[in-house]
């Protein structure tokens, strides 16, 4: 599905649930390795989930279609999973650990995790997950020819700038001003806010972004948020935004402000909106790329690939107790209201 930029609202394919199945605790042991299984390691920015079924991010999409795949946990595969959790910093010598095992495959997710992985290895296949600009990240020459040991799934945050303002200039009343809650460090957002100013720029709307300094500090950013007047804010994918995104959803009824997340289970976790890729779908698509690297394909030889599966999930509860008015046209086109 391409991504209108336009003013008229995207359509949107609804997001395949991942059933929890046979799936468990067990499956993030990490195990003595059995004689036959090929070993799978999976490098993450955000916290380990308590299970499949709970689990918002989409990490449970790609253990399920790697076993539609064949590949089955203690049959023919060890997963060996590494999150950083609230400690980001901690990436590399996670990187280096699935390293020395070693691994055959690393998945990681989100651009720290790619970079602490390209850091650790040239040789071991790299699967990138929810990256917004691979090619200026420096993670792959070209989508058509990634060039090195890392291949896998884009997800176009840096191009969707455009769609996170006309969701929240839509709502009732129309601000001059728009929040965006960002994090330096992160080298995607950089980019991601360039695209968003170009589309301000088209509606007479004026971006002010606030950089998130540590990870206790949201109620802080909030206050500030609201000291300058903001009242429509957009939140950037980040691993410091998603594991906190109940935090988020309440200090935005707290201080009024109606937010938009760019990550997968806001409006589940009390949040106004959420509109991004369907990670499930890209977690899913990274489960191919595994396949194909452990039959022995090479990563240089297979194309990164965009999603073509976006959601949008809006929370009437949020709505309410922030006192906006959701336009009836984005509850049609929503793949989910919570209620």
């Amino acid at each position: 599905m391409t991504v209108d930029s336009g003013s008229s609202l995207v359509s949107f394919t609804r997001r395949r649930l991942v059933t929890a199945g046979a799936a468990s605790l067990c499956a993030f042991g990490a195990l003595a390795q059995a004689p036959g299984l090929r070993r799978v390691g999976c490098l993450l920015t955000g916290m380990r989930p308590v299970s499949w079924a709970t689990d918002t991010i989409g990490y449970g999409g790609l253990v399920e279609e790697l076993r539609e795949l064949g590949w089955v946990e203690g049959r023919n595969l060890q997963l060996e999973w590494r999150f950083a959790g609230a400690e980001p910093a901690s990436l590399p010598a996670l990187a280096d650990t699935l390293v020395r095992m070693p691994v055959e495959v690393i998945v990681a997710g989100g651009s720290p995790a790619v970079a602490a992985a390209q850091a650790a290895t040239r040789t071991i296949p790299i699967v990138m997950t929810t990256v917004a600009d691979p090619v200026g990240s420096g993670f792959v020459e070209s989508f058509a020819r990634p060039g090195g040991n890392i291949t896998g799934m884009s997800n176009m945050a840096h191009e969707i700038g455009a769609k996170y303002l006309e969701l929240l200039l839509s709502i009732p009343p129309a601000p001059q001003r728009i929040g965006v809650l960002q994090v330096s460090s992160n080298p995607s957002h950089a980019r991601i806010l360039r695209s968003t100013e170009a589309a301000a720029v088209m509606r007479g709307v004026t971006l002010a972004p606030f950089n998130l300094p540590r990870r206790d500090a949201l109620p802080a950013l909030f206050e500030e948020v609201a000291r300058a007047g903001i009242r429509r804010v957009i939140v950037l994918p980040d691993a410091a935004f998603t594991q906190q995104a109940a935090l988020i959803a309440e200090l935005s009824v707290r201080h009024r402000v109606a937010t938009l997340a760019g990550f997968s289970g806001y409006a589940e976790h009390g949040g106004l909106m959420n509109y991004s890729a369907d990670w499930f779908a890209i977690y899913r698509g990274a489960a191919h790329y595994v396949n194909k690297l452990l039959r022995g394909a090479k990563a240089s030889d297979l194309p990164v690939q965009q999603p073509s599966v976006f959601e949008l999930n809006v929370n009437r509860r949020a709505a309410a107790s922030l006192g906006v008015q959701l336009p009836q046209e984005v509850l049609a086109l929503a793949t989910r209201v919570v209620k």
